[in-house]
């Protein structure tokens, strides 16, 4: 019953600070960064009889899943340490 009150008052001070907030839409050039994307690897992909671009692309996409794996598997392990009660420490 307190935590209850306790997360109203905070979902009213949430409620309150963004209703404060300016509404609006988004400036154009935020809409086309898809389009501001492809004219750089567009402008990139030239510099491939010096540079391997692909190659490149291929170890930072193979490290950055790396990361990623290894970020999940920790929060595998943290989870799995809070289930067994702390039974084993991941962190």
């Amino acid at each position: 019953m307190i935590a209850d009150a306790v997360i109203s008052v905070f979902v009213w001070i949430i409620k309150a600070v963004v209703g404060l907030l300016p509404t609006g839409a988004a400036p154009a050039w935020l809409d086309d960064g898809a389009g501001y994307m492809a004219e750089i690897f567009g402008l990139v992909s030239g510099l491939g009889a010096w540079v391997p671009v692909s190659l490149a692309v291929t170890v930072v996409a193979a490290v950055l899943a790396c990361v990623v794996i290894g970020f999940l598997i920790k929060v595998i392990r943290i989870v799995a340490s809070f289930l067994t009660a702390g039974g084993g420490s991941a962190a």
